[in-house]
């Protein structure tokens, strides 16, 4: 099978090589797993030590957040999927909330004023508003 004892000291060399190559591969897999565990496990303390800190914060601020809630709410949109979203959305939601208030605000006074007075010519007494 084999020609000579030089071709099986050769072989027994290239398995005992290859044997030292996985070995090396196996510690550096070790080491990594080691590693990704240690992560894992420190941003796993990391999630719960700021989740605890916004349960803390929500305690601590409750009545605030009743206040805050229903102008949170009236500005959620259909594509929001939590109340933080919503929240952090808030500043940029303000100004057309504002204007949609307006808007309806002049739409119901303009109608009170059609009603009690119907003679009344709104474009005459507008000094250029209309």
């Amino acid at each position: 099978m084999f020609n000579s004892l030089e071709e099986v000291k050769q072989l027994l060399e290239d398995a005992n090589c290859r044997v030292d190559q996985a070995d090396l591969i196996r510690q550096g897999a070790d080491r990594d797993m080691l590693q990704a565990t240690q992560s894992v496990q420190r941003l796993n303390a990391e999630n719960e030590r700021l989740r605890q800190e916004a349960n803390q914060l929500m305690e601590n601020n409750s009545q605030l957040m009743r206040c805050i809630s229903p102008i949170v709410q009236a500005m959620t949109e259909p594509g929001d999927t939590s109340f933080l979203q919503s929240l952090t959305q808030l500043p940029a939601r303000f100004p057309n909330y504002v204007r949609g208030l307006i808007r309806e605000v002049l739409v119901r006074v303009i109608a009170s004023v059609l009603v009690t007075r119907p003679n009344y010519d709104i474009l005459t007494h507008s000094n250029g508003a209309f």
